[in-house]
């Protein structure tokens, strides 16, 4: 089967909770290869990544 390579940025998220940046589609599977976070601010700041699954993996939190 083909791979499919998709970028995808956003230019902002919500900084008070959870923003979804990317769900996959039904009957697909979706390999992060790489993540690149920037802060646009002059100050440091704490970064949480969260990946889900429905099928009935775990659950990871990222904190960086």
């Amino acid at each position: 089967m083909a791979n499919t390579f998709k970028v995808v940025t956003r230019a902002s998220v919500d900084h008070s909770a959870l923003d979804t940046i990317y769900t996959c589609p039904g009957s697909t599977t979706t390999v992060i290869l790489g993540m690149t976070i920037c802060n646009r601010t002059s100050s440091a700041t704490d970064i949480d990544v969260q990946l889900s699954s429905d099928t009935g993996g775990s659950l990871s939190l990222i904190h960086i």
